[in-house]
């Protein structure tokens, strides 16, 4: 799932099993649920169940922890 928000930030979450919460083009508000932790990518099955999140600034990945508290 891709969302993009203002201020020119994109936020990525993969590895989810599934994705029922929300349809393309909906818009969604904190705190709204947009999918389950699964266990669907293959190159990080051993990893067990997890969310795998990327956040962009511009086009330009960032890393999250800067912006999340």
């Amino acid at each position: 799932i891709t969302i993009e928000h203002k201020d020119g930030f994109t936020s990525v979450y993969s590895s989810l099993l599934s994705t029922e919460f929300v349809e393309e083009g909906e818009e969604v508000k904190q705190g709204d649920s947009i999918g389950t932790v699964g266990n669907s990518a293959v190159f990080e099955s051993s990893d067990g169940s997890h969310l795998h999140f990327e956040l962009m600034k511009n086009g330009e990945y960032v890393n999250p922890e800067i912006y999340i508290k």
